[in-house]
């Protein structure tokens, strides 16, 4: 459509007007400078989509694997959230939180992955997150945090 543009560029130097919705998936995590990226990227749109891997978690605080070590070695993660040191985080450059929501893939890693161990811990992550999901992410991990903000 002649209504949609895409880039291969730096996005935050551009000197353009501002645009509708910027999608932020899996970005300022890998950011040095995470608050100077964001204060940029708000004055660039209008609305804002954002997916923010959520990586501290009980479960990831008491492991004998370092899971920060490997997501800083393996994916580039620079910075770990909570959900709410994410929301904390945004809302500290001046976004208003519209709406966020929990994601969880883990059940559907399981269903491709049936392994013993998988299954003693899908299954009592399966049954806190039917109390409360929040409660799910806290212990366990494995979410993501999608927010939609202006």
């Amino acid at each position: 459509s002649s209504k949609v543009s895409f880039f291969n560029e730096d996005f935050i130097n551009l000197k353009e007007i501002k645009r509708d919705l910027i999608i932020a998936s899996d970005v300022f995590e890998h950011v040095q400078d995470k608050y100077n990226f964001l204060a940029k990227l708000k004055d660039k749109g209008n609305f804002f989509l954002f997916n923010i891997p959520l990586e501290i978690s009980l479960f990831s605080m008491i492991r004998g694997k370092n899971i920060f070590k490997h997501s800083f070695e393996n994916v580039g993660h620079l910075h770990f959230y909570t959900k709410r040191t994410a929301l904390l985080t945004l809302e500290n450059i001046g976004f208003e939180i519209l709406n966020s929501n929990l994601v969880n893939n883990r059940f559907e890693e399981f269903k491709n992955n049936k392994k013993l161990i998988s299954l003693f811990i899908n299954v009592p992550q399966y049954i806190v997150e039917k109390l409360s999901q929040n409660l799910a992410c806290s212990i366990f991990g494995g979410y993501s945090l999608v927010v939609l903000a202006k």
